[in-house]
C-alpha cells in the first residue's frame, strides 16, 4: 500500500522537537555509584536469618556463585525503571565482574538508556504534554532507536544480528558524552550477551516517522532467538552440575513472557 493510500495520517508530518529541548526527571547527576567491596560484608549476609527475605536472599546469592563457578550463564532482564532511576553503574560492573552475563532490556528501557547517554537526561514528564499531544515526539530518540534497529536488522559482516546489539554498537561508534553509562554498548564492549524486546506500539519512539517496522521486527526477532539460545543452556547438567540463573528486575510482563 503506497503512502498516498494509507488509511492513517503519514507518519511523516509528526511535529517532533529536540530532545534537549524537553523536559525530563532524571539526569546522570542521579546515578548511583559503585561502592568499594566493604570489608566484613560476606559475615553480614551469612547473618542474615534464614526465614522469609532472608532465606530468599542468600539462597539466590549461592545459585548466581554455583551458576559462574560451573560456568553457567547468569542473565538478568530488566524493565525501564532499573535504568531510569540510575542503577546502570551497577549492573554494568556486574557485567565486567562477569557476574551477569546477558542482559535483556524491554524497549522503554533501551529509550532511557539512548537518552542518559546521548543527552544526560531522561524520563519526559507526562501530565502536561500528553493531553497537549506533545508526548514522546523527541527527534533524536525516535531517529535513534530506529538506527539501532536498522543496524540490528542489517549487521555488517562478523556482526551478530539484533537490536541490542545494533543499539550496542551505534552507541559505542557515536561515542556520546555518557556512553560509559550504557548498558547496551557496554555489553558489546565486553562481549556480554545483550537484547532489546518490543511490543510494536507500545513506545514512544514507533511514533517516529524513521521507524520501519521491517527492520524492528527483524532485529528484535533475531534477539528472541537470541534469548532462546541462552534460556536453553540455563539447565542443570545430568551429572548433577548446577543450572543457570535468570534474574527478572522490575518488568511485570513483557520480559516474563519472553522468557516464558
Amino acid at each position: 500500500m503506497t503512502d498516498d493510500h494509507h488509511p492513517f495520517p503519514r507518519m511523516r508530518d509528526v511535529a517532533l522537537y529536540p530532545l534537549d529541548s524537553r523536559e525530563s526527571l532524571v539526569t546522570t547527576e542521579d546515578f548511583c555509584e559503585v561502592p568499594d567491596p566493604l570489608p566484613g560484608f560476606g559475615a553480614f549476609v551469612d547473618a542474615l536469618p534464614d526465614i522469609y527475605a532472608g532465606t530468599h536472599f542468600k539462597d539466590l546469592v549461592g545459585r548466581i556463585v554455583a551458576a559462574r563457578l560451573a560456568g553457567k550463564p547468569v542473565a538478568m532482564a530488566m524493565g525501564a525503571h532499573v535504568l531510569k532511576v540510575g542503577l546502570a553503574p551497577l549492573v554494568i560492573d556486574l557485567m565486567e565482574r562477569g557476574v551477569v552475563t546477558h542482559v535483556a532490556l524491554n524497549s522503554a528501557g533501551a529509550i532511557h538508556d539512548f537518552e542518559l547517554a546521548t543527552a544526560g537526561h531522561t524520563s519526559e514528564r507526562v501530565d502536561t504534554p500528553l493531553p497537549a499531544g506533545t508526548f514522546g515526539f523527541a527527534d533524536e530518540t525516535g531517529r535513534g532507536i530506529a538506527e539501532g534497529a536498522r543496524r540490528g536488522a542489517h549487521p555488517d559482516a562478523g556482526e551478530e544480528a539484533g537490536l541490542g546489539r545494533g543499539l550496542g554498537r551505534m552507541l559505542l561508534e557515536r561515542d556520546p558524552k555518557n556512553v560509559r553509562l550504557s548498558v547496551p554498548a557496554n555489553a558489546v564492549r565486553l562481549g556480554v550477551g545483550v537484547t532489546c524486546h518490543v511490543s510494536v506500539g507500545a513506545d514512544i519512539v514507533h511514533m517516529h516517522p524513521a521507524c520501519a517496522g521491517a527492520d524492528l521486527g527483524a532485529a528484535a526477532l533475531a534477539d528472541f532467538q537470541h534469548v532462546c539460545r541462552t534460556v536453553s543452556t540455563l539447565g542443570a547438567d545430568a551429572e548433577g552440575e548446577p543450572g543457570g540463573v535468570w534474574l527478572n528486575v522490575g518488568c511485570a510482563v513483557i520480559l516474563p513472557e519472553i522468557f516464558l
